[in-house]
């Protein structure tokens, strides 16, 4: 078996518990303590894992879950010693490999990570969590094919089988002549659903649909209407009068979506022509004309009230210090706040006085109105870019290490998005460096045009 266990055990022999032979496992509450963990219990679920593990040092299952949490909680060292050790006792424990491999994406070590849930999926070929956990890291590769294929564990991983909507059949990819097609936004952030429904205009020319109705949030409702290949959008919850369904994640797979073929007719989405003359002209009213640089500006990724603790961190993760912004100030640019809610206000403090349109976005369609005025986007890792990316508008995308998983590992461009240029850190948590380069291609933008900044591919 591949297996990174042997790496992982090599130079920690005195961190690493090392017993003549692993015990039977008593009978212990870890199902309890796994549900807590899920529920965001973290602390006081890894206190008593840490106890648990304090009295029984040879059972691989309460290490596992100990790993995990330490995990969670982010004490990578302490992680990987419990880890190594609950391996040592069993070489295939499925929890702890998968771990394993979700410590390495975290610490942006793709291959490694790809090594450890391939060895779960040696030993547990039917483990969804692993499947699902793959495919993330192969996209990070530019596996694409795979990772899509892969990707399709979700289904069952996150609602226990493999047609949610069942008994309506799901589309595979034939023929539609005469039928209506509901496309769903079934997984994912809110720039994932942006980033797919490019796929909507391909559906109907490859299948020839009567209709194709798109499921999605209000947040999405006037903006999806006016996508290629659409005939309406319906709520979440609401049954349209349809005759099939497909998951929008499932799409690129069904169309055999490599790094190679990636669809990227931007734009693809668009703006209403009323909406976008009227902020225009209060654009021009702030005193932001076409003398200079107009730069939207979005720091920070927000999720709803009682998000898991994993999308909280991760959102902490991918947000930037208000404070950093002021690196932007003498780049000769007047910025467009389109952060929403009591966020808007941050950056009040860093020197930029950027134009706010917080009270005057009720959903997206509203921002792509604000960014079809604007002559770039400077945008942390949230919907925003991912908007402007498919409204064809420069994007300087400031990401964090851990890249997010359709964000290819060490590369400045995306596939995904031509006019956009990537901006990473080197260092977890250090954005001083990020905003220096954005400064850079900022001061350059307002002397050579925005676009600058776009990567030669």
């Amino acid at each position: 078996m591949l297996n990174r266990f042997f790496d992982a055990l090599r130079g920690r022999e005195k961190s690493v518990l090392q017993p003549a032979a692993a015990a039977p496992a008593p009978a212990l509450p870890l199902d309890e303590l796994r549900a807590r963990l899920l529920r965001g219990d973290t602390a006081a679920a890894c206190g008593e894992l840490h106890d648990l593990a304090n009295r029984h040092p040879r059972n691989a299952d309460v290490l596992a879950l100990y790993g995990a949490a330490l995990l969670e909680l982010s004490v990578i060292e302490q992680a990987r010693a419990v880890l190594s050790a609950a391996l040592h006792l069993r070489p295939d424990h499925p929890e702890a490999l998968n771990t394993m491999g979700a410590m390495a994406a975290e610490l942006d070590h793709p291959a490694d990570a790809i090594g450890w849930f391939e060895d779960v999926l040696e030993v547990s070929p039917n483990d969804l969590a692993a499947r699902y956990n793959l495919a993330q890291v192969l996209f990070l590769n530019g596996e694409y094919r795979r990772g899509f294929d892969l990707l399709r564990a979700r289904h069952e991983l996150l609602w226990g089988r493999a047609n949610q909507m069942a008994p309506m059949p799901m589309w595979r990819g034939e023929s539609l002549e005469g039928k209506r097609l509901l496309v769903w936004c079934d997984w994912g952030g809110l720039g994932d659903h942006l980033q797919f429904v490019r796929y909507v205009g391909l559906v109907k020319q490859r299948a020839n649909p009567a209709a194709i109705v798109i499921g999605a949030g209000p947040e999405f409702a006037r903006l999806f209407w006016h996508v290629t290949g659409s005939d309406g959008v319906a709520p979440p919850g609401y049954a349209p009068a349809v005759d099939m369904h497909c998951p929008l994640l499932d799409l690129p797979y069904l169309f055999d979506t490599d790094l190679d073929s990636v669809p990227a007719p931007i734009p693809y989405l668009h703006s209403d022509p009323e909406e976008t003359a009227r902020w225009g002209a209060q654009l021009a009213a702030a005193g932001l004309t076409d003398s200079q640089l107009r730069v939207g500006l979005a720091w920070k990724s927000t999720g709803g009230a009682g998000e898991a603790l994993i999308y909280q961190r991760m959102r902490r993760s991918k947000s930037i210090p208000a404070q950093a912004l002021a690196a932007l100030n003498a780049t000769g640019c007047r910025f467009v706040s389109l952060q929403m809610g009591a966020d808007a206000y941050e950056c009040a403090t860093t020197g930029l006085t950027p134009f706010d349109c917080s009270a005057g976005i009720t959903d997206f369609a509203s921002t792509a109105a604000i960014i079809a005025n604007l002559d770039l986007v400077v945008s942390a890792d949230t919907s925003v870019a991912h908007l402007a990316g498919a409204m064809g508008k420069p994007v300087l995308l400031l990401l964090r290490r851990e890249s997010g998983i359709f964000w290819l590992h060490g590369r400045d461009d995306s596939p995904w998005y031509p006019r956009m240029r990537i901006l990473r850190q080197s260092e977890s948590g250090d954005w001083a460096p990020v905003l220096a380069q954005a400064a850079h291609w900022l001061g350059r933008a307002a002397h050579e045009g925005a676009d600058v900044i776009i990567p030669f591919r």
